[in-house]
């Protein structure tokens, strides 16, 4: 995924890439975890998002793109 988001941002000419905080993101607006369900859940929980964000900073650098 952090590959392709880098190179449509290269296509597309982006020089920043803006991630939010992730904090939260398998819950929903109760703070109960979201059922996505069976597949989805796990994928959806499955997913290390600090080495996503890690993954995407060292590809959008290669590239000359910041990541903030």
């Amino acid at each position: 995924m952090a590959k392709h988001i880098v190179e449509r941002c290269v296509e597309k000419g982006v020089g920043r890439i803006n991630v939010g905080d992730l904090e939260g993101v398998r819950d929903d607006e109760n703070g109960e975890s979201k059922n996505w369900g069976t597949h989805g859940n796990l994928d959806l929980h499955g997913w290390a998002f600090d080495r996503f964000t890690s993954i995407l900073e060292y590809k959008a650098k290669v590239e000359g793109i910041e990541v903030v």
